[in-house]
């Protein structure tokens, strides 16, 4: 190949890779437009989204939406009694049937009563105890597992702060015990300081015309202990302790 014709190919490749060049750089620009018009689609339909966001979060906070969510909690809790908020671990049928399990020992009392290891409740009038740990609540008493609070007690180590929680099994009624004992006895007592000291009681009251004394156990004391040795005194005829699972209403 000559000179000339070296040259002549060399511009005719020239002239093809120039075409192809100015070809390809024309036709991006449209591409260009049309993307850039997507994404300015794009954006207006985030902004717009961010604008909803935040007007549904600043109509969330405004107070008839709250008091329009409450109305509607309030009401689904009148229409299902049974159903307890979040703040509980149970609601009732299923608390029932806890204490049922936890129930061991029997309460020496009138009735058919047994004490539920583990739980104890509290007067809602004196509870400094978390409200996030609750079992259950009723119209008077938040109950706890024991683990919950320190020092709760049982009916083998008693605090007087809580009161002790019974079962009926066989009528799913929930009592407390107090640490309370109704006492017959077949003779006044003579000397009532050694028998609080005797048997770790706290002399609460009497009835001298039906020979009726009621005590209440001490801190730290073994309840079922000190019934069990009550027993076994001769001027006894009975000991029963208090369950109270009737409660009146307030006027």
């Amino acid at each position: 190949m000559n000179k000339k014709s070296l040259a002549l190919v060399i511009l005719i490749f020239g002239i093809i890779f120039v075409i192809i060049y100015e070809f390809n750089k024309h036709n991006d620009f449209p591409e260009s437009n049309e993307l850039s018009q997507i994404k300015s689609k794009e954006s207006g339909i985030n902004k717009n989204l961010i604008i909803n966001n935040k007007e549904t979060k600043i109509d969330n906070n405004d107070k008839k939406y709250e008091d329009n969510i409450k109305d509607m909690i309030d009401l689904y809790n009148k229409k299902n009694p049974n159903i307890i908020n979040s703040k509980h671990r149970y609601n009732e049928t299923e608390f029932k049937n806890y204490l049922k399990y936890n129930s061991h020992d029997r309460v020496p009392a009138v009735g058919n009563w047994s004490f539920s290891y583990g739980v104890i409740a509290v007067d809602k009038k004196n509870n400094k105890a978390s409200q996030s740990d609750i079992l259950w609540e009723d119209n008077n008493f938040y109950y706890y597992d024991t683990h919950s609070i320190n020092d709760a007690g049982s009916y083998k180590n008693y605090n007087p702060d809580y009161s002790l929680v019974a079962i009926d099994p066989h009528t799913a009624t929930v009592g407390v015990v107090n640490g309370y004992m109704i006492i017959q006895l077949n003779h006044q007592l003579q000397d009532v300081k050694h028998f609080e000291s005797q048997y770790h009681i706290k002399f609460f009251s009497s009835y001298p015309e039906k020979n009726i004394i009621v005590v209440r156990a001490n801190a730290k004391s073994n309840i079922l202990q000190s019934v069990n040795d009550l027993k076994s005194n001769p001027n006894i005829k009975s000991v029963n302790l208090e369950v109270i699972n009737y409660f009146p209403k307030a006027e």
